[in-house]
């Protein structure tokens, strides 16, 4: 019955953190339009593609290719649609908006520590960021309720934003009724739970730099991706003994979870020079069509992984829990079959990483800096 119970949280832990990465898929409160006259969104197949909010004055021709930060039309705001968001959504090639937000509301995980150090003014965000990163605390914006399931629309509509940035998996549950409200949305659309690390990361902080004309900013942000970069050719030439070592990853408190390379976490280590034992092991279920795999502990003893990367599942979308708590939490579990647990190499030789969202706070957004940082920190001590 525990272990039940284990596997229920978890897999609402994890479905927590598909939401957070603008995978969730809500049901509808509401069948409301959107207001024609306050959105216009052309056919993708004729020669104008965009959603335009007013009247900017400056057709698609006389533009420049959007994507480039000096080429942004003054004073607007434009964020495209990939051709994957356009069939699956029915969404235009492109969102603009014909003056810069002065009341903008976020309400997903992954555009809002971005934004923040890009500059962008928000004025409420999801109550589930981690409240522990200093960003955060340097953030000054109401939180609003936010659950994998639900948003809190009475609170959105009273503070009157002039654009709201969501997760296009609640387009049909609560985007239709808050266009129909004559509110600008731009939907966040990602494939999957899973990330492309460092490129997937910076074509997002580019797409917002130059959708909202921050030039500068995003130079800096570049620089910061650059010396990452560096960072970790650096590292992985120190420590070249590294490359091709087995390990596996592990989520959850009892082990519930695998993660494949194709993973955010696991590209990072895939990164670092590390090979992923779960990308060959056959038979294991995937979670919610992800590369994250269920596991058992037999599973486990069986492969007898020499280094274990072991993370509470949810980091990212609101969970917050210490290196030391999570280690402490695995450990009464070590201890209530130590014939099992201590028969695995990793456990045996304590070579567990624990990642506790007080050293690792996720990959979301700009998280990842710290998440390389601290994996470039803490591995070699193992």
């Amino acid at each position: 019955m525990k272990k039940k119970i284990a596997l229920f949280c978890s897999i609402l832990a994890i479905s927590v953190l598909a939401a957070a990465c603008g995978n969730a898929d809500e049901q509808s409160n509401t069948s409301s339009k959107a207001d024609s006259s306050e959105v216009k969104a052309t056919d993708t197949g004729s020669s104008d593609t965009s959603t335009t909010i007013g009247e900017t004055g400056v057709s698609k021709e006389d533009a420049s290719e959007t994507g480039a930060g000096e080429s942004q039309m003054a004073g607007s705001v434009i964020l495209p649609y990939s051709a994957a968001a356009q069939e699956q959504y029915g969404l235009p090639a492109e969102f603009t908006l014909d003056h810069m937000p002065e009341r903008l509301i976020v309400m997903t995980m992954g555009p809002t520590e971005i934004l923040h150090e890009l500059g962008v003014e928000m004025i409420a965000v999801p109550d589930i960021i981690d409240e522990s990163q200093e960003w955060a605390q340097d953030l000054d914006a109401q939180r609003l309720p936010f659950t994998a399931k639900t948003m809190d629309t009475e609170s959105i509509v009273a503070l009157k934003p002039d654009m709201i940035i969501m997760s296009a998996g609640k387009k049909e549950a609560y985007g239709d009724f808050l266009e129909s409200q004559g509110i600008p949305v731009y939907y966040t659309v990602s494939a999957s739970m899973d990330g492309g690390a460092i490129d997937s990361v910076k074509e997002e902080v580019r797409m917002y730099g130059n959708g909202f004309g921050r030039t500068e900013e995003l130079a800096v942000l570049m620089n910061r991706f650059d010396q990452l970069e560096a960072s970790i050719d650096a590292w992985k030439q120190e420590h070249a003994n590294i490359a091709g070592q087995k390990m596996m990853i592990l989520l959850e408190c009892p082990f519930t979870y695998t993660n494949t390379s194709s993973t955010t976490l696991g590209g990072m280590l895939r990164e670092l020079g590390y090979e992923n034992m779960a990308d060959s092991i056959e038979g294991l279920e995937s979670v919610m069509g992800t590369s994250t795999l269920q596991i058992s502990s037999e599973v486990i003893v069986e492969q007898n992984p020499p280094l274990i990367i072991a993370q509470p599942a949810g980091v990212g979308a609101g969970i917050s829990i210490t290196s030391e708590e999570y280690k402490t939490n695995l450990e009464a579990e070590y201890a209530k079959d130590p014939q099992v647990w201590e028969s695995i190499e990793a456990v045996k030789n304590d070579k567990v990483l624990y990642l506790g969202t007080d050293a690792y706070p996720g990959t979301t957004g700009l998280g990842i800096f710290k998440c390389y940082e601290y994996l470039m920190e803490a591995l070699p001590k193992l």
